[in-house]
């Protein structure tokens, strides 16, 4: 089981034995010293360069994207080192710490989590519109709407107008002359969110 001069293991986690002179003497000391001479040190993959995450989402199991190569899953150990709050948007990064049981290093790996709300602002508006002529100085189209959106509070909403033949007309006090001396006009509701996300209406008469 051993020879002159050469150190061996007796269970390859604890002690090592030396032979010299005709002695026989086990050194537990030296043992975690050999160990982390002698093993390989933990691989580690992770090959997705960063993630993308809609606002107030859950963050994907990423762990089920790092890859350990040359250690059995008792032998190491996981442990995330922050929390990345999903309800604000904007560019984070999560830290993962892998904690290797048989050398003790500890690897701490980052990647950039990137929060986006990638979803539409929502409109609820009626079909039709049934103006009297005498409401029609006092009319505000944007009250005539419900805008609700996940992510920003306040929109205010972009309104087109045109006339029966589909003509846009630009200034609001001259669609007002013209629904005056018409009976059939068309508007449209835009809203778009803080990032960039829009919605419109189809063409209300």
């Amino acid at each position: 089981m051993h020879h002159d001069g050469a150190w061996w293991s007796i269970d390859d986690t604890k002690l090592y034995s030396c032979y010299e002179n005709g002695i026989e003497y086990f050194d537990p000391c030296f043992s975690s010293v050999a160990k982390n001479v002698y093993l390989e040190k933990i691989k580690i993959t992770w090959d997705i360069s960063s993630y993308e995450v809609e606002v107030f989402s859950n963050l994907p199991n990423i762990k089920e994207d790092i890859k350990i190569e040359n250690r059995s899953i008792d032998e190491y150990e996981y442990l995330i080192e922050n929390d990345v709050d999903t309800s604000i948007i904007g560019l984070k990064t999560v830290h993962i710490a892998i904690y290797d049981k048989l050398t003790a290093d500890y690897i701490v790996i980052s990647k950039a989590i990137n929060v986006r709300d990638v979803t539409p602002p929502y409109i609820i508006y009626e079909n039709k519109y049934e103006l009297k002529d005498v409401e029609i100085d006092e009319i505000d189209f944007k009250k005539m709407i419900q805008i609700t959106d996940n992510y920003d509070q306040v929109l205010v909403p972009t309104i087109k107008y045109y006339d029966v033949d589909l003509n846009e007309i630009f200034e609001f006090t001259e669609y007002k002359k013209y629904i005056k001396n018409n009976q059939k006009s068309y508007i449209k509701y835009i809203v778009e969110d803080s990032s960039g996300n829009s919605t419109e209406t189809e063409l209300i008469e």
